[in-house]
């Protein structure tokens, strides 16, 4: 693929379809080819910095997770005018971003603590079980469409096994299942669900078939 995508495509070409080839590796936890493909991600596009957060918690980086962390919600607030009625598609969107970006600022925490066994556990300390019952209860707010669900996913999964959040994944097949995405919902079925035997995702899967 580097080849291909570093001779064959132009630069906003790569601009364009990075994210996109840096997702591909990121699942295969191929980290260094996403790391190639992240030099062309945009430091202004919020969607793209949340996925940068995300390999950077997941490959371990968790230093400089923190400070993109606090860049992207100041990338928000620049666009907070959306909140006064002019434009609520852009609003509701905003909203999405603010609730990945904390909810990777709070998966950042429980790998920091679990990363130092020196951590003081009285200043503010989490662990996480408080943050899975925390994130379960976001869940009945929580009514958008697949690509929010699917970056949710992906955020929960920093700390959660499928088993530990299996409600949230079903939510998000239904979603998919809405939007009639079946290349996807066989994909997150593999990955998610190989080895869960719930009757939760017997029947979901039932529903599809």
């Amino acid at each position: 693929f580097v080849p291909l995508f570093d001779k064959k495509f132009n630069l906003n070409e790569k601009n364009e379809t990075a994210v996109w080839f840096a997702w591909a590796f990121y699942h295969l936890k191929d980290f260094e080819q996403v790391k190639h493909y992240a030099k062309f991600f945009s430091p202004k596009d919020i969607k793209q910095q949340i996925f940068i957060i995300l390999y950077c918690i997941s490959s371990g980086d968790l230093e400089k997770a923190g400070p993109i962390i606090e860049k992207s919600f100041e990338i928000l607030a620049e666009s907070r005018g959306a909140f006064n009625g002019s434009d609520t598609g852009l609003a509701t969107k905003l909203l999405v971003s603010a609730q990945h970006l904390i909810e990777l600022k709070e998966a950042l925490k429980v790998k920091k603590m679990s990363s130092n066994e020196n951590s003081n556990h009285n200043d503010g300390f989490i662990d996480s079980n408080a943050v899975s019952r925390m994130w379960k209860r976001r869940l009945e707010s929580f009514r958008h469409g697949s690509d929010a669900w699917m970056k949710l996913i992906e955020i929960r999964s920093l700390l959660l096994s499928p088993e530990e959040h299996i409600d949230a994944c079903l939510k998000m097949i239904s979603a998919l299942r809405k939007e009639r995405q079946w290349r996807l919902i066989d994909r997150y079925f593999t990955r998610l669900f190989a080895s869960v035997k719930s009757p939760l995702v017997i029947l979901s899967e039932a529903k599809i078939k």
